[in-house]
């Protein structure tokens, strides 16, 4: 009976110590997911593509972060191998994808910078066109303005404001 306590007593205490590098594992997964979450959104807009840029330059300071919190569960997991007690599957998983999620952090930012390049390529390239187009549509109400000025025979002012309401709505779109 004492020896099945002992025993019960030993495994709470063992449990007691596999429990704090679970829920610093768990919570430094966590902050990586959320992290990553945000940083593998996709951009919209110039400014979005800037504000996914402004989150990747704090990866070295998160990760960090993360490795200070993670460095506190290994003296419980050295503590646990002390005891000779193996890691349970579950903390096993946990502790690898802790250790594992910066370099993730860093592939999945190589691939969204990579992709975010091609996206202000894109926005740069519409921009131009759009830009192009402006100043030929300017050009051509430039040219159709200067049109009015020979509007001065009071003979044809009937025709006259028919092309003048035309012009009115072309200014209009």
């Amino acid at each position: 009976f004492l020896i099945a306590k002992y025993e019960n007593l030993i495994e709470r205490c063992v449990q007691l110590v596999a429990d704090v590098p679970m829920r610093v594992c768990e919570e430094v997964c966590r902050v990586y997911k959320e992290f990553s979450a945000k940083l593998v959104t996709p951009a919209e807009d110039p400014e979005s593509v800037k504000d996914v840029r402004d989150h990747a330059d704090t990866i070295p300071l998160t990760v960090n972060q993360q490795k200070v919190v993670l460095d506190e569960a290994y003296p419980y997991l050295d503590a646990l191998e002390a005891m000779r007690r193996p890691l349970d599957d579950a903390l096993g998983k946990l502790l690898a994808a802790a250790q594992f999620f910066p370099r993730q952090l860093e592939d999945s930012n190589a691939v969204v910078e990579t992709q975010n390049a091609e996206l202000m390529l894109k926005f740069q390239e519409d921009q131009a066109a759009e830009q192009d187009d402006f100043w030929s549509a300017a050009k051509n109400l430039e040219t159709t303005v200067s049109e009015l000025g020979g509007f001065t025979d009071m003979d044809e002012c009937a025709g006259n404001a028919g092309r003048v309401e035309e012009l009115q709505k072309e200014l209009k779109e």
